[in-house]
C-alpha cells in the first residue's frame, strides 16, 4: 500500500511494450496472407525473405523431454466451497494431502516457503478474502503470509473473449459478429456462455472473421483482384503494405482481436515475457469493458511482479504458474488452469465413476491416477493414429466460411474497407 503502481507506471509499460507487440501483430497479418490457400507461400518466390520471418520470442520457457510437466492430482474431497469458511477448510485439506499435517511441518512451511494458489477469478477473490479475515491471527501460517494468489490465464482469456463478443456482436442487419455467426450457421454463438463449447468455438470463429477482413484488406491495399496476384511483390513490399483509410470500426475490431491472438500464440509457444508485456493492454481492455474483477486481478499481478515479490518469487510465478507443457514440444504450452479444468472434465465426463459401491473414499483413491490413464490413452492414440488434430487455426471446411465472409464484407452493399466521406 505504501508503494503502489500508478498511472505513469502503467503508461510507461505501454510505451515500452508497444513496438515489440506491434512486430508480432505485423507478423500475424503477414502470416494470414502467407498461409492462405490462394497465396500459398510454398510457391512464393521470396518466401525466404528476412522481412517475413517471425520476430524472436522474448523469453521462451524451456521445452523437451526433460521439461515435461508432470501432474499430480489430489484426491477428491466431499467439501463444499460456498463460503469463506468452506474455502479455508479446503485449503487446509489440500495441505493435509501434501503432507503438512503436524504443527512442526506447518511451521516449517510458513517460515521457509511460499505457496502459490492458482485458479479462476472467483477462487482468487475467495482466497484473498480469507487472507483478509486471517490477518490478525497470531502466527504466519494462520495468517497465510506465505500464500500467493495467481489467476489462471485461460480464465482471463475467457473474460477477454466475453468482452470482444459483447463489444462487436452488433445486430443481424449489421456487419458485426452476429452477422458472421448467421452466415456460418453458428447460432449457438449469438449468446455468450460459460457452459458447453462456447469458449472452444468462439475463438475459432473470431479467427475466421479476422482472416476474412485481412484477406479483403490485402486485396484492397495491394490493388489486385485476388490474393495470388500479390506473389509478384517481394517480401519487403509485403511487409510495408499498410491499410490507412478503412472504417474505424473495422480498424478497432482488428486491433483488438490481433492483440488477443498475439497473446494466445505467445502462450502456445511459452513466451512468458510477451504475456507480461500484454498485461497493460489487457488492463485497459478490462477497464474499458467495465470488468472490475479482472481489472483488479491484473493490477494485483502487476503490483506483485513489479513492487512486492522478491525476484526469485516473481520468476517462479512467471515460469511455473502460468504455463505448463505436458508433451515437451516447443509449441504445445498450455495454461495451468486449463490443465486443471481438463482434470475436472476427466473426473466428470471422460472417466466418470458409477455404481452402488462408489463413495468419496473410493474417489479420493482413484482420481490421483487419472493423469496416468490420460498418458496411456494418448500413447495409444499416437501409436495407432486413432485421433488427429489440425495444427492451424483453420481447416479446409473453414476456408469456405472465410470466402463467404470475405465476399460479404467486400460487397457493394457493405463496402467495409473503403473510405467514404461524410
Amino acid at each position: 500500500m505504501k508503494n503502489p503502481i500508478d498511472f505513469s507506471f502503467i503508461f510507461n509499460k505501454l510505451l515500452k511494450n508497444s513496438s515489440c507487440i506491434e512486430d508480432f501483430i505485423v507478423h500475424e497479418v503477414l502470416h494470414i496472407l502467407l498461409d492462405s490457400e490462394e497465396f500459398t507461400s510454398k510457391a512464393y518466390f521470396d518466401s525466404k525473405s528476412i522481412h517475413l520471418k517471425a520476430p524472436s520470442l522474448i523469453h521462451k520457457l524451456p521445452c523437451g523431454s526433460e521439461h515435461i510437466t508432470r501432474q499430480y492430482m489430489l484426491g477428491s474431497m466431499d467439501t463444499p466451497e460456498g463460503s469463506y469458511e468452506d474455502n479455508a477448510r479446503v485449503m487446509h485439506l489440500i495441505l493435509d494431502q501434501l503432507g503438512y499435517i503436524t504443527k512442526e511441518k506447518r511451521q516449517k512451511l510458513s517460515t521457509e516457503k511460499f505457496v502459490c494458489w492458482l485458479g479462476d477469478q472467483l477462487t482468487m477473490n475467495r482466497i484473498r478474502g480469507i487472507f483478509y479475515f486471517w490477518c490478525q491471527d497470531s502466527n504466519s501460517f494462520d495468517r497465510g503470509d506465505g500464500s500467493i494468489a495467481v489467476f489462471g490465464w485461460m480464465h482471463m482469456c475467457m473474460a477477454w473473449e466475453n468482452g470482444l463478443h459483447k463489444q462487436y456482436l452488433d445486430s443481424e442487419k449489421g456487419y458485426g459478429l452476429q452477422r458472421a455467426f448467421i452466415l456460418l450457421n453458428r447460432w449457438d454463438l449469438v449468446n455468450s456462455s460459460t457452459k458447453g463449447s462456447f469458449h472452444e468455438q468462439f475463438p475459432c470463429t473470431l479467427w475466421q472473421v479476422m482472416e476474412a477482413h485481412i484477406h479483403a484488406l490485402w486485396i484492397d491495399v495491394g490493388g489486385v483482384a485476388k490474393l495470388e496476384d500479390l506473389r509478384c511483390c517481394n517480401g519487403g513490399e509485403q511487409q510495408k503494405m499498410q491499410p490507412d483509410q478503412e472504417l474505424i470500426q473495422v480498424i478497432m475490431f482488428l486491433c483488438d482481436v490481433l492483440h488477443y491472438f498475439v497473446l494466445t500464440r505467445g502462450m502456445k509457444h511459452g513466451d512468458v515475457d510477451l504475456m507480461e508485456a500484454m498485461l497493460p493492454f489487457a488492463l485497459l481492455r478490462f477497464i474499458g469493458g467495465r470488468n472490475s474483477h479482472y481489472t483488479g486481478e491484473i493490477l494485483e499481478l502487476m503490483q506483485g511482479l513489479a513492487k512486492e515479490w522478491p525476484e526469485d518469487l516473481a520468476n517462479f510465478v512467471r515460469e511455473h504458474c502460468w504455463l505448463m507443457n505436458t508433451s515437451g514440444k516447443p509449441d504445445e504450452f498450455i495454461e495451468a488452469d486449463r490443465i486443471m479444468e481438463e482434470g475436472i472434465k476427466d473426473i466428470k465426463v471422460t472417466h466418470p465413476s458409477k455404481g452402488p459401491k462408489i463413495d468419496w473414499k473410493y474417489l479420493k483413491k482413484l482420481h490421483p491416477i487419472i493423469p496416468l490413464i490420460r498418458i496411456i490413452a494418448e500413447h495409444v492414440e499416437h501409436e495407432f493414429q486413432t485421433f488427429t488434430r489440425y495444427k492451424k487455426h483453420t481447416t479446409p471446411h473453414d476456408i469456405k466460411g472465410i470466402h463467404l465472409l470475405q465476399k460479404t464484407f467486400t460487397s457493394s452493399e457493405a463496402n467495409l474497407h473503403k473510405y467514404i466521406p461524410n
